[in-house]
């Protein structure tokens, strides 16, 4: 048993601890933590490398609902119903979300001031805390069943750390009814996710309009007062150029590298223009059903260079509905392509209606000759490449957002785990997301010549119509074909039966 003077210097003790730790009332947010609290946005995100404040400022922000006391904006009176969500369980929110809460919470905002007395665990497993004022947070997984994500709704959500799309998506069904807001606190080690293109994309206003709902707080580890350059300079030493940009930069990067480094919007982007009537003009297409497809129309100047000046995209369209409008385009545009080249997957045949057909020849049934592209994934990569690389030589108008986007984005595969991919070499192919256009613009890039076997003075000439047909070699003399233009025969008048397609020139004969 403990003596009185003991007793009196272990409440001592407990006294200067209390004084000196780091609660709620303490805290002093940094400047982009303050951004963070500050915003109105229903939905933020803040992100940034590693100890750059961003679990502590999710804590407190959680905190101050849970109190009905917010120092920047207006928050509901309590009892509140909040939920903070882990990576898991035993690490996102055992080792990291309780502990912080623990850190930053006032005692007295307790049960009975204490901890044990708050927090509970069900036979279930359902995790609590509870607030003397009635407000209650609930602890989840983001590794957990979807469904078990639905339930009673909350005044706010907080979430730690990346989820899938589909925990986000419904989570946020869950503060509708309220009005309530919600909040990723998280550093983007996977790369590009669902969460650049939904969160940061929209909230940073990127090549889209700026969505005043999303708010997106962005913080390197130098931004962190609280942080040693020489501590931060021992971290970096470790790390490779894409860990830099997430881990301490808190970027979002390219897993696996971007493939198009040297594309610029600055240089390779210009305003909306038709190009010179004199420039012939070429079309380009990737098909595609369930996923997108892309048609692409570029222009050729004197010298080569490409203008590519007008997009279609969209997903879900049949052909004839494609057909008409593209076809469409150009007669508004008033111009006919020179030819059109496209994905060579579009001659496979298949079994629809009792007939044997192709998506080309369904085209060309409508109006829509196209020509089968290269599928020389690497080659068009290189060649696409070597048009960027050479100033003025590939510009691409406003006109086209989803090829600058992809263009922007497009990257290399890489292994699934992350073991795996410290043991083999990097691969040598893209990630098969998000590059219809890219596929559309490579499919017209590599009917262009390689610039590769050309010095930097010398002018690029037309690469010829179809393969084999014969070049003139002048300086910008255009390709004239042997053959002349194919006519195609008039629907009303021709059976359908009569009709014989050459899918090799992309004809019909």
């Amino acid at each position: 048993m403990q003596s009185v003077s003991e007793a009196l210097g272990t409440l001592s003790q407990q006294l200067l601890a209390a004084k000196s730790r780091p609660t709620l009332l303490r805290y002093k947010p940094h400047a982009k933590q303050r951004d963070f609290h500050q915003s109105p946005a229903q939905s933020r995100l803040y992100i940034g490398g590693n100890r750059a404040g961003k679990t502590t400022g999710g804590a407190c922000e959680s905190l101050w609902r849970l109190r009905g006391q917010h120092p920047y904006q207006r928050v509901p009176e309590p009892p509140v119903r909040g939920r903070a969500i882990g990576v898991d369980f035993p690490n996102g929110v055992e080792q990291i979300i309780i502990p912080k809460l623990r850190e930053w919470i006032v005692p007295s905002d307790l049960i009975n001031g204490s901890w044990e007395d708050s927090y509970r665990i069900d036979r279930t497993g359902n995790r609590e805390l509870f607030l003397a004022n009635g407000s209650v947070l609930q602890f989840m997984s983001a590794d957990s069943e979807l469904r078990k994500h639905a339930g009673v709704s909350r005044h706010f959500i907080w979430i730690d750390e990346e989820c899938s799309r589909a925990v986000w998506v419904e989570n946020r069904a869950r503060i509708v009814d309220t009005g309530g807001c919600m909040w990723m606190t998280m550093t983007a080690v996977e790369g590009q996710t669902w969460s650049y293109d939904d969160l940061y994309v929209p909230g940073m206003g990127l090549d889209v309009p700026k969505d005043r709902k999303i708010h997106v707080t962005q913080v390197s580890m130098h931004e962190n007062p609280f942080l040693s350059e020489e501590e931060i300079e021992n971290f970096l030493s470790s790390l490779d150029e894409e860990d830099r940009a997430a881990r301490v930069r808190g970027e979002y990067h390219a897993t696996g590298g971007l493939i198009f480094k040297n594309f610029d919007r600055e240089l390779h982007v210009v305003p909306p223009r038709r190009p010179p009537t004199e420039w012939p003009i070429y079309a380009s297409m990737d098909h595609g059903l369930n996923a997108p497809t892309a048609w692409l129309w570029h222009a050729v100047g004197p010298d080569g260079q490409i203008l590519t000046f007008h997009e279609e995209y969209a997903a879900e369209l049949t052909v004839p509905r494609w057909a008409e409008r593209v076809l469409a385009y150009e007669s508004e545009l008033r111009r006919t392509p020179e030819y059109r080249i496209g994905d060579p997957s579009i001659r496979n045949r298949q079994q629809a209606g009792g007939a044997v057909v192709s998506i080309q020849g369904e085209y060309m049934k409508h109006g829509v000759i196209i020509t089968l592209g290269s599928n020389d994934v690497p080659a068009g990569i290189n060649r696409m490449r070597r048009y960027l690389e050479r100033p003025g030589m590939w510009m691409i108008t406003e006109d086209c957002p989803q090829l600058i986007r992809q263009m922007n984005r497009y990257r290399w595969r890489t292994p699934i785990s992350t073991r795996t991919k410290d043991r083999i070499n990097p691969y040598e192919e893209p990630v098969k997301k998000d590059d219809h256009a890219v596929d559309g613009a490579r499919y017209f890039v590599m009917s262009r010549p390689d610039l590769t076997t050309l010095g930097p003075e010398v002018p690029v000439r037309p690469a010829p119509m179809f393969p084999g047909a014969p070049v003139s070699m002048m300086p910008g003399d255009r390709v004239v074909p042997e053959f002349e233009p194919v006519r195609v025969p008039d629907r009303d008048t021709v059976p359908a039966s009569e009709w014989e397609i050459n899918e090799s020139v992309g004809g019909i004969w």
